[in-house]
């Protein structure tokens, strides 16, 4: 097989220099190339070299001040605390979803047991109005053999409670029956004067 050939030296030193310039810092005082040509100075402290430097392949005498140091250790520092901070904020929404979910059950459940007691009790309302209804027909049943005099037994008008609705409004004499002097029941005839 045929050797791949490999980035040469100029390539790969321009690729570093982009990375540098890409995640590198700039430095509060500049190495004397950057000085000199008015460039701004992005050092990776690992390079030993600024991202201007090594891209134009000159020389570089960046150093890292003691100040420089104190300020990589504080961002360093702040970086870990706000990650610490950002992990457990994480947290306390993960406890927070948690707890809602929890809540979320109980008042589903709450829903639902509360739901059968409801229909529990359209139940049983259901039943007392069916009762209710059955003893208002029985009391209408008696009210009626009262008042039309008719002892319980004997023979009597026995009609369905529809029928006697349509009954009502009737005047009371409608159901007299006319006697004659002496005691007997009127015939009435047709074309009698």
């Amino acid at each position: 097989m045929p050797k791949v050939p490999s980035d040469n030296s100029t390539i790969r030193r321009h690729k570093l220099a982009a990375f540098i310039d890409e995640f590198g810092n700039i430095m509060v005082k500049s190495c004397s190339t950057c000085q000199r040509h008015k460039r701004v100075c992005k050092v990776h402290l690992r390079s030993g070299k600024c991202s201007e430097c090594l891209h134009h392949g000159q020389r570089c005498d960046v150093r890292v001040t003691q100040s420089e140091w104190d300020r990589l250790k504080a961002d360093k520092a702040r970086l870990r605390k706000e990650i610490k901070e950002a992990y457990e904020a994480q947290e306390a929404a993960h406890a927070a979803q948690e707890k809602a979910r929890e809540d979320l059950w109980a008042a589903f459940a709450k829903e639902m047991r509360l739901q059968q007691q409801m229909d529990l009790l359209d139940k049983r309302a259901e039943e007392a109005i069916a009762v209710e209804e059955a003893n208002i027909v029985e009391l209408e049943q008696e009210e009626l053999l009262d008042v039309s005099g008719v002892p319980e037994g004997s023979l009597g008008l026995n009609l369905a409670l529809d029928t006697w609705s349509a009954l009502d409004g009737l005047p009371l004499d409608f159901w007299e029956v006319p006697t004659d002097v002496f005691g007997g029941t009127a015939v009435a005839t047709s074309g009698s004067s």
